[in-house]
């Protein structure tokens, strides 16, 4: 299908019938818009239905559901590692995943 030229295409300024389909365009995207609206809702309440039962932080359960939609853990866990040498190296830490309660309990015995 060829381009209309500036002359061919449809002024909806000045012609009313185009007018009507172009807000019938605006009727229908604003409509598409509502359901993405009313989507996010569900998604917000179904991330606050499951870290309540689960424990979970809604951030991780977000970033789980994305990561599975999208199909993305490969890239993920590259973007992880690269931080991880980043950070490493700019400040010259190795972050461990001990928890500071722990270390106490130890004490205490």
């Amino acid at each position: 299908m060829a381009k209309q030229s500036k002359e061919e295409k449809a002024n909806i300024l000045t012609n009313p019938e185009e007018l009507k389909k172009f807000k019938q365009v605006l009727a229908t995207i604003t409509h598409y818009l509502q359901i993405i609206d009313d989507q996010k809702e569900a998604i917000k309440e179904t991330v606050e239905e499951a870290a309540g039962e689960y424990s979970i932080d809604k951030k991780l359960i977000r970033k789980l559901a994305n990561t599975m939609y999208k199909h993305n853990y490969a890239d993920i866990q590259e973007e992880n590692n690269h931080f991880e040498l980043l950070y490493e190296s700019l400040i010259g830490t190795r972050v461990t995943l001990s928890n500071e309660l722990d270390e106490d309990s130890d004490e205490e015995e």
